[in-house]
């Protein structure tokens, strides 16, 4: 699990220096990535790289790792805490979540969202 740790920690500081090229170089081509929304997924590099421009054009998103563990069909979960920011800084939400991800070839194929608690609204 170490490899995958360090990869997902390179990733979280790559979404939060906004690098979408050092994201996607970490995921296959086709990846499928959960919405956030909750309704669906997207589906390869093209989706991901104008959801995320499109997101960052409205709102500041945080991603912060708390913890690594590893499921029992050896997908690797992460427990993380999403803050949601409007463009002057003021807080919207800050919500837990379980990130499922499952990396092949040492490439990310896939992400899962669970919800660990309900939105904290401010």
């Amino acid at each position: 699990m170490a490899g995958e740790q360090s990869m997902l920690i390179r990733l979280y500081e790559n979404f939060r220096n906004r690098d979408v090229d050092a994201m996607l170089a970490m995921m296959s081509p086709d990846v499928e990535w959960a919405r956030d929304t909750g309704d669906g997924y997207l589906s390869g590099h093209d989706a991901l790289r104008q959801h995320w421009h499109r997101e960052w054009q409205d709102f500041a998103t945080y991603l912060d790792p708390q913890s690594f563990s590893v499921t029992r069909n050896e997908r690797t979960a992460v427990q993380v805490i999403r803050t949601v920011r409007d463009l002057q800084g003021r807080r919207l939400s800050e919500t837990t979540l379980g990130h499922i991800f499952t990396i092949r070839d040492g490439l990310i194929v896939r992400l899962d969202i669970r919800e660990s608690r309900a939105p904290d609204v401010a």
